[in-house]
């Protein structure tokens, strides 16, 4: 693959997330002394953006050895400086974001994080054809090429998917980060991103069953509590303190700030929050919750359940 010029609308969590791991990916490129590497990237630059100020001046900080990384005032300067755009603002912001910018249709590619906007959506704001629009979902981990990226392009049409060239050309970016699984449907992939969204459900599990054994014991510490419930779900976390085989660098409120590090107003917060809503057996809980979520992404209803429990019937 030819090397690329990567920007970044917007650098929050997700945004740091894939930094990390094109970079990680054009590094282990570079170690593979052998050429045995076939999902081989070249990173040319990044250019991230000013906000969130604290994240792009770490990934500057971390990167800058090993990739030319920069950071850009404004959006547009963004886009003129690179070929590959990933969107990572907020949902209200997305469309106002891309109508305000002038991209090259012949030589940009944009990859959208932002879940509910659709691709003819993007196109449009955009101006770019369709064939060059494309969303993407991933989780934190994506950054130590862990989990799977959920990737959907507006060429897909194509009756090869082969020679859908933004497609290949993602899937073979993505594939270098540890896996990608390219939907055919927005519908396929807006199912598949229902799954992504359970982690802040998961974190508040943990959260509470951390505190039922404070509760319950009377001589465990909450430091040894938080331990304990992290390392049995070390399996599910992506959090890096996962593995950690010392509760010493397993700070105790390591739950409530993964909790906490969910977008306000975001979809992970809203499933937990509706995990809190809904009354009965834990095995009634799943489905209710995602299909709510599912409606919310399709933009069917606001993705609320009532106190009683059922489908999702909040409005849009």
């Amino acid at each position: 693959m030819e090397s690329l010029s990567v920007g970044f609308l917007g650098c929050g969590t997700i945004a740091s997330s894939i930094a990390r791991g094109l970079a990680k990916a054009s590094k282990d490129d570079n170690d593979d002394d052998d050429n045995t590497n076939t999902n081989s990237i070249g990173i040319r630059k990044m250019v991230v953006s000013k906000r969130s100020e604290s994240k792009s001046t770490a990934l500057v900080s971390d990167l800058s050895p090993s990739v030319d990384i920069s950071v850009a005032s404004s959006n547009q300067a963004i886009v003129d400086a690179c070929d590959l755009i990933f969107l990572t603002v907020l949902p209200q912001q997305a469309s106002e974001v891309l109508k305000s910018l002038e991209f090259d249709p012949d030589r940009h590619v944009l990859v959208s994080l932002v879940s509910t906007a659709n691709l003819q959506d993007l196109a449009k704001d955009s101006k770019l054809d369709l064939s060059r629009v494309s969303k993407m979902i991933c989780l934190p981990s994506i950054a130590r090429h862990q989990g799977v990226a959920l990737l959907c392009c507006g060429d897909t049409g194509t009756t090869n998917r082969n020679s859908s060239t933004t497609r290949a050309v993602l899937t073979d970016l993505f594939g270098a980060m540890g896996g990608v699984v390219c939907l055919d449907t927005e519908a396929d992939l807006e199912a598949c991103m229902v799954t992504t969204c359970t982690m802040g459900p998961l974190y508040g599990t943990m959260k509470r069953q951390r505190d039922w054994l404070l509760q319950t014991t009377k001589t465990l510490s909450r430091a040894d509590a938080t331990f304990l419930v992290v390392q049995q779900f070390a399996g599910a976390l992506s959090d890096p303190h996962s593995g950690s085989s010392s509760s010493a660098v397993v700070p105790d409120n390591l739950l409530e700030a993964l909790i906490d590090e969910q977008t306000p107003g975001g979809l992970n917060e809203q499933a937990l929050r509706n995990y809190g809503t809904v009354l009965g057996g834990f095995e009634d809980l799943q489905k209710p919750v995602m299909d709510a979520i599912l409606s919310r992404i399709r933009g069917e209803t606001d993705g609320s359940l009532s106190s009683g429990g059922g489908d999702g019937g909040g409005t849009k």
